[in-house]
């Protein structure tokens, strides 16, 4: 997902992307609140659109509270992306939106407004009201969301294989943008010679995720406070030939790490989290 939301922000062409929303359910898993995370998305893209989603809301200042999401789908996207069409359609023939990581918005608590969610695109109300939209939704194929979407005739499902080049490359990118942050990685020569070459770094240990993206995170997570033992940690370790065994090898690596580490305050975590 990545590297098509690189190339759809990058390169001209017939599509351009429009908006991008990410569910993650630590931090954005409300269903409800979908739709005006869109219309802030084509807000930033376009004044254009924004003018028009702005007009909807002044006209309507209720709409935000309206807990019908088909109504706020109609009012502050499908409405001003119709009344655009024409100028868009000077430059591109269609505008992407991408809704990436949906099962993280499923709510145990709130099955009513993810259902509602999920009835906007088993329905295809924004196809049949906005034709030149294309939408891509990301999400694992959980029980109810393949039950909402299996043999509807707008969608065309596409199955992931974790081990394409593409993942590894989505991965590699992922773990880019999280490691040129931390200081200590970014003195690091920008070189794919090993043992410190930064691209070297990136594809040792996109490898080693074998195509899960839960074990690029918590990698990250692992080795930003103490990056220069725990990244060489891992790059010690062999690459594993099944995802089961990569995520073996991370949480082994990971609490050999901490119990060879002279840092009793993580000791201390680590012996209350498994009592």
């Amino acid at each position: 997902m990545g590297v098509l939301h690189h190339n759809l922000v990058s390169e001209i062409g017939h599509a351009k992307l429009a908006a991008f929303v990410r569910f993650d359910r630590s931090t954005f898993n409300d269903s409800s609140l979908l739709i005006q995370a869109l219309a802030q998305e084509l807000t930033d893209f376009s004044g254009m659109i924004g003018f028009e989603i702005a007009h909807n809301i002044g006209e309507r200042p209720e709409i935000v509270k309206v807990t019908q999401l088909s109504t706020q789908l109609q009012t502050l996207v499908i409405d001003p992306l119709v009344k655009c069409e024409s100028k868009i359609k000077e430059t591109v023939r269609s505008l992407v939106i991408i809704i990436d990581g949906l099962d993280e918005s499923l709510d145990r608590d709130d099955q009513e407004a993810f259902q509602n969610m999920l009835r906007l695109f088993s329905d295809n109300l924004l196809g049949k009201g906005c034709p030149y939209i294309r939408l891509i939704i990301a999400s694992r194929p959980t029980e109810e969301i393949t039950a909402a979407f299996i043999e509807r005739p707008h969608i065309y499902p596409f199955y992931l294989d974790i081990n394409s080049p593409e993942t590894k490359s989505d991965i590699e990118l992922y773990l880019r943008k999280k490691l040129e942050i931390i200081p200590a990685f970014q003195k690091l020569p920008k070189s794919k010679i090993g043992p410190n070459g930064q691209f070297y770094i990136l594809n040792e240990l996109a490898n080693r995720a074998s195509g899960l993206f839960i074990w690029a995170a918590v990698v990250v997570k692992f080795i930003s406070g103490y990056p220069e033992g725990r990244l060489q940690t891992f790059l010690a370790t062999d690459i594993p030939n099944t995802s089961t065994k990569a995520l073996t090898m991370l949480y082994q690596t990971a609490l050999d790490s901490i119990a060879r580490e002279e840092d009793y305050d993580l000791k201390d975590h680590l012996r209350l989290a498994l009592g």
